[in-house]
């Protein structure tokens, strides 16, 4: 093979694989929540290994700067990396596994979705997503039922891939920063923060406000 054809070929690998990722983004596979679930069912023994080399302690730090009130919602706890030391947080998780591993969790643990979540409206203060939004099957309804869970002026903090990691779209869903201004946008949120990470370039920061005064249509 000349240098040329060799150059063509590698053009022509990344071509297919940018081809596939962009085309896979309406179903990525692990946004049925059941295969997600298993994922990290059979991830949960090197869980907290693995996570604090992509989510250092420093991002956590920064997230939970900006936590305010007392009633915290923990989405996708996970092993309670991030909210383990508040007393008065809820860590939900559809992956049992993880939880178990969770044993110096200071708050409360329950197996739930967070599409149908077991709790009155306008409960909580803050909404945590770090490292679970982008598993969503529908990302408009978890804003919704974030929105019906948060009271007025709660705040939802989210951290999630940005596009640096496109190539994991047949995986996970990947948004852009304009994807989640809109999609505050049309679930009654006002978009305050929406950055990359100074530590993770590949990692985006998001934080919102829910609109007082106003719903959208979640029961």
């Amino acid at each position: 093979m000349t240098k040329d054809e060799a150059q063509r070929s590698r053009w022509t690998f990344y071509e297919v694989v940018n081809l596939v990722s962009f085309r896979i983004t309406d179903m990525p596979i692990f946004s049925k929540q059941n295969k997600a679930r298993l994922f990290f069912d059979g991830l949960s023994s090197l869980y907290d290994v693995i996570n604090p080399l992509v989510y250092p302690s420093g991002m956590r730090d920064e997230l939970l700067s900006h936590v305010e009130g007392e009633r915290i919602l923990d989405f996708g706890v996970g092993t309670g990396y991030t909210t383990g030391k508040f007393a008065g947080a809820v860590g939900i998780d559809l992956s049992m596994k993880m939880m178990r591993r969770a044993k110096d969790y200071r708050g409360q643990l329950m197996r739930a979705d967070i599409l149908r979540p077991p709790f009155k409206g306008e409960r909580f203060d803050t909404i945590i997503s770090a490292g679970s939004f982008y598993y969503l099957p529908d990302p408009r309804e978890g804003l919704k039922s974030f929105h019906y869970l948060l009271r007025d002026g709660g705040v939802v903090l989210i951290l999630s891939p940005n596009t640096a990691l496109s190539l994991f779209k047949p995986f996970v869903h990947i948004y852009t920063h304009q994807d989640y201004n809109t999609l505050f946008n049309e679930t009654g949120f006002s978009s305050e923060i929406v950055k990359t990470t100074a530590s993770r370039r590949y990692i985006c920061f998001c934080k919102a406000r829910k609109k007082i005064g106003e719903h959208n249509g979640q029961q």
